[in-house]
């Protein structure tokens, strides 16, 4: 992942609570999209999803 905001600590945890990366940002359309675009991978398939066929749904 690429941080637009590196965190300041990893784990808090004081029970029955837990919170990652305190002070961390992140963006999630750029690190599953936007930079394999900038990378020059705009041009190919990201995802394929093949469905079950559905009777009567020719």
């Amino acid at each position: 992942l690429e941080w637009f905001t590196h965190w300041d600590t990893v784990l808090e945890w004081n029970l029955p609570d837990a919170r990652w990366f305190i002070g961390g940002t992140l963006n999630a359309c750029w690190n599953c999209v936007d930079r394999h675009v900038e990378n020059g991978h705009g041009d190919e398939v990201a995802i394929v999803w093949e469905g079950e066929p559905m009777p009567g749904g020719e």
